[in-house]
């Protein structure tokens, strides 16, 4: 059996959500913002972007809910680092839902960034992503000892 013993916190950490409404096109991934910070550790959290002040392991979960009386085959919240998709939660919706993606992700610090998307598929209409904090969040945090 091994014990192990760690020092540190796990910083940085950020939690974010929705403060405004945000229209979402349909049939293209479009970057979800959000307006409120409510934790930022190291100030590395801005213009809906976090960009990881230190290397290591972090785990990110995210989840948006948009509100449409039109059913979509599909709704994604995704997780892209630098630039490209790596984590993807979906979710068939019938009215209202929500939809989660959560991953253990390896940064190299200030060189990298996560940003968060959402998706539908109905091409040639627009849902809105409400103003509902206790819906549409984003958080993440370093691991220690990792």
């Amino acid at each position: 059996s091994r014990i192990a013993t760690y020092i540190g916190d796990n910083t940085p950490a950020f939690w974010v959500n929705k403060d405004a409404n945000q229209t979402i096109a349909g049939d293209t991934a479009v970057q979800l913002t959000f307006e409120d910070e409510v934790v930022d550790s190291a100030g590395a959290f801005a213009s809906s972007t976090f960009t990881p002040q230190s290397s290591g392991y972090y785990f990110i979960y995210a989840q948006a809910r948009f509100n449409a009386n039109d059913d979509a085959d599909q709704w994604k919240m995704e997780l892209y680092k630098n630039g490209a998709s790596v984590a993807i939660g979906s979710t068939v919706t019938r009215t209202q839902q929500t939809c989660q993606v959560s991953s253990l992700m390896q940064f190299n610090g200030s060189s990298d960034n996560l940003k968060f998307y959402v998706y539908h598929n109905l091409s040639g209409t627009d849902i809105t992503v409400e103003d509902q904090d206790q819906y549409t969040y984003a958080f993440g945090f370093k691991l220690i000892g990792v």
